[in-house]
């Protein structure tokens, strides 16, 4: 079988019809590989300014882990200093105790002192009134020797 000019030419016609498709395909893929290639070099360049972004954050984030360290440390300190502070307080307030109860002893033999001075201070008198009728005592026993 043998195939004529005709249906040679019609296969051509065909072929150059697909052919010409093809074409026009391809170059509408050629336009959007074109497309695409410029949203890859896109898509990388924000890439790379994540990636800098991120080794950024990165830093901050390891600057902001040291801080916090340095803060519990810190934090850490002052319980210490606050139990400490506690402990001190807690011995002022025996001592303030004791104080109170020495300062109410002391007020006490106060008391006492100021009664036994005003005991004193009657019997100071009594002696004084004894003193001044020995005295005139005497001093009339001195004009009756002198006479």
């Amino acid at each position: 079988m043998t195939i004529s000019n005709e249906e040679l030419r019609r296969e051509v016609g065909v072929v150059k019809t697909e052919n010409d498709g093809l074409k026009v395909e391809n170059n509408g893929l050629k336009v959007e590989v074109d497309g695409l290639k410029v949203e890859n070099n896109g898509l990388k360049v924000e890439n790379n300014g994540l990636k800098v972004e991120n080794n950024g954050l990165k830093v901050e984030n390891n600057g902001l882990k040291l801080e916090n360290n340095g803060l519990k440390v810190e934090v850490d300190g002052l319980k210490m200093e606050n139990n400490g502070l506690k402990v001190e307080n807690n011995g002022l307030k025996v001592e303030n105790n004791g104080l109170k109860l020495e300062n109410n002893g002391l007020k006490v033999e106060v008391d006492g002192l100021k009664v036994e001075n005003n005991g004193l201070k009657v019997e100071n008198n009594g002696f004084k009134v004894e003193n001044n009728g020995l005295k005139v005592e005497n001093n009339g026993l001195k004009v009756e020797n002198n006479k």
